[in-house]
């Protein structure tokens, strides 16, 4: 069949691409033609592009803005620049693009593909797709197969629109799966909606030796020992002792791929995603606030630890689902715990393994 996938591929964010990537690379395997639905809603290159784009078209208050982050803010802004840079070259050598689709063409990707797949990522999670109808596949025609792959909410709770459109769209779906449990819970207890499937993230579908593959160092020059920490959330100050801690008791350096204060780093956020990779193998411990970074400890056997913020606790609810779903342990930093470095990376593998043929086997019957 001709599959797209439609999600968040032009996130400036390593998990959002990289996920992406998976889940084509997945369905291709399994004898699929498949591409990227190149869709442009214009909340994300607002959201993420046009911040670290310069244009002299630019209205006087947007160039203002411009020169003061350049002026004020200069180093991080050349790096989420070359950030940016990388992640598109990314993209463009192993993504398998569409043509591209706006909100009024979208309708023409009917006549090009039999399938549509949304997912993974959180994909239904209003305030990232800026309540964009298209994820929940309303310009699909009824005679094409549509189904949702590890889609999720992002957090413990539905906003009216979510809901709303969650009950209008979702029963016309041939297949549904999330990625969470407490997504499916709120889909069943507060749409009506039952048979959601419960699947793994795409990048836990390929394996470790297909992630090494495409793990490059490229020009970072690490130390021979390292921490490696990736904040999608300013770490609490609880959060950056620990890591201070964690290091100086193992005689590690700190490696940072988010820009961070109160704590010296080498700071590698303008890394490309062969390096992010390439960091997570190398890695000998890993502190982070993003989902993730979770992933690509637990496929490079890192021991990993999350912060419990009760400031973000649906996010914090996210990690320890994560953990309790492949039977990693508790990982979470709280005031007076301890950091253990155990995990039974045997006893992980085995669930990881399971649930892949599980969720291998929801794409195979469900792509038809």
């Amino acid at each position: 069949m001709k599959v797209a996938i439609l999600t968040f591929h032009k996130a400036i964010n390593y998990g959002a691409v990289l996920q992406a990537y998976a889940l084509c690379e997945t369905i291709r395997k399994q004898g699929h033609e498949c591409n990227i639905l190149d869709y442009s809603d214009g909340f994300f290159e607002n959201v993420y592009i046009k911040p670290i784009r310069f244009s002299m078209n630019h209205g006087l208050m947007e160039k203002t803005k411009f020169l003061y982050k350049w002026l004020f803010h200069h180093r991080q802004f050349v790096k989420k620049k070359k950030k940016y840079q990388r992640i598109v070259c990314f993209s463009k050598q192993y993504l398998p693009l569409s043509p591209s689709f706006t909100k009024n063409n979208l309708k023409d990707a009917n006549g090009l593909f039999d399938c549509f797949v949304v997912g993974s990522d959180q994909v239904w999670n209003s305030a990232l797709s800026g309540f964009d109808t298209s994820y929940f596949l309303d310009f699909v025609d009824a005679d094409k197969t549509k189904l949702s792959y590890a889609a999720s909410i992002g957090k413990g709770y539905l906003t009216g629109f979510e809901r709303d459109c969650l009950k209008e769209f979702l029963p016309s779906f041939s297949a549904l799966s999330m990625r969470e449990k407490n997504g499916i819970e709120l889909v069943s207890n507060l749409c009506g909606i039952c048979g959601v499937s419960r699947v793994l993230d795409p990048t836990l579908l390929l394996e470790k030796k297909e992630w090494e593959r495409i793990a490059i160092s490229g020009r970072i020059k690490l130390p021979e020992r390292f921490l490696l920490v990736y904040c999608i959330q300013p770490p609490s100050p609880l959060f950056l002792n620990s890591i201070k801690k964690y290091a100086e008791k193992n005689k590690l350096i700190v490696v940072s791929l988010s820009p961070i204060s109160g704590i010296q780093s080498l700071d590698v956020s303008d890394a490309s995603i062969e390096s992010f990779l390439y960091l997570f193998s190398r890695a000998e411990a890993v502190f982070a606030t993003s989902f993730h970074a979770l992933v690509f400890a637990t496929i490079f056997h890192k021991p990993f630890f999350y912060e419990n913020n009760q400031n973000v606790v649906n996010t914090n609810a996210r990690y320890k689902d994560y953990c309790d779903y492949l039977r990693i342990g508790d990982r979470s930093i709280v005031e007076g715990g301890s950091l253990k470095d155990t995990i039974n990376w045997q006893t992980v593998d085995n669930e990881i393994e399971n649930r892949r043929l599980e969720s291998l086997e929801f794409l195979r019957r469900s792509i038809k």
